[in-house]
């Protein structure tokens, strides 16, 4: 595998969940040779993935409403800086947020509508519960039709004013889970971690957001060079309880009220 193959892999082989923090990412979960492991269809596809899952996943909640997101968000308490003002919660109630999460709740709502929810949801392998279209692995040419016609659905409630709606990286999520033996090149525990996240993400109805680039703050020289290496989000230590992450990243849209950030490399951390 390439440099990015093998940061790719660091980052899903682990299935380590980023948690918002002031100055450190603090990335949670379990060591690479310990994978977690999930129920669901994809368990009987990849070698060893247990189909009983792990108490640390928290309460399914599939196919949220807007109200069970708002209760997340409020539990959630995330650290966000803006225009010099500091917020560890009520982010669904500040001026700069509570118009977009609210927008973000309807959609929620939509996959509860008798008019929207046969076309937002379809039955989880796992469970048999409704869970987003979204997150449908396509197979025919009806699955693609399906998932077609509930984006177009969420982005009509917006007029496509909303760059980054759940669905977005729900497919995202189930294409890789989809490529999970190609993770698999380096360690059998890397596909059954990809697997494991993409159906904990679609079991709970998480919202995903992700981080791509390092900041530029000075372009005379490389991101390794400035601030003597602290500026660039970089792994500092690794113990039981996961990785820890000093630096900035940027282009998390929709950070501030997500429930989960995807550290995704642009460059090997």
């Amino acid at each position: 595998p390439t440099a990015m193959t093998v940061a790719m892999i660091q980052f899903f082989g682990s299935s380590r969940y980023v948690t918002h923090s002031a100055t450190v990412l603090r990335l949670t979960g379990t060591s690479r040779d310990q994978a977690t492991t999930s129920p669901g269809r994809l368990a009987s596809l990849i070698p060893g993935l247990s189909r009983a899952r792990p108490e640390s996943y928290g309460p399914v909640m599939p196919a949220r409403t807007g109200a069970q997101f708002l209760d997340r968000l409020a539990a959630a308490r995330p650290h966000v800086e803006i225009q010099g003002e500091t917020l560890t919660g009520g982010v669904a109630d500040h001026p700069a947020f509570r118009s977009v999460v609210r927008s973000y709740a309807e959609l929620f709502d939509m996959q509860h509508d008798p008019a929207y929810r046969d076309t937002l949801t379809y039955a989880s392998p796992s469970t048999g519960d409704p869970v987003a279209t979204s997150f449908l692995v396509p197979r025919t040419p009806a699955d693609l039709e399906k998932r077609r016609l509930a984006f177009k659905l969420w982005a009509d409630r917006s007029l496509g004013m909303l760059g980054r709606t759940g669905d977005y990286l729900n497919s995202a999520l189930m294409a890789l889970a989809s490529a999970a033996d190609w993770f698999g090149q380096a360690d059998s525990a890397f596909a059954r971690n990809i697997a494991a996240y993409y159906e904990k993400v679609r079991e709970e109805d998480l919202l995903c957001t992700h981080t791509l680039i390092p900041p530029q703050a000075n372009r005379a020289v490389t991101g390794s060079q400035q601030a003597g290496g602290a500026l660039m989000a970089h792994v500092v230590r690794e113990d039981d309880n996961g990785v820890v992450v000093r630096g900035a990243r940027m282009l998390a849209t929709i950070g501030p009220f997500a429930d989960e950030l995807l550290v995704f490399p642009s460059t090997v951390l």
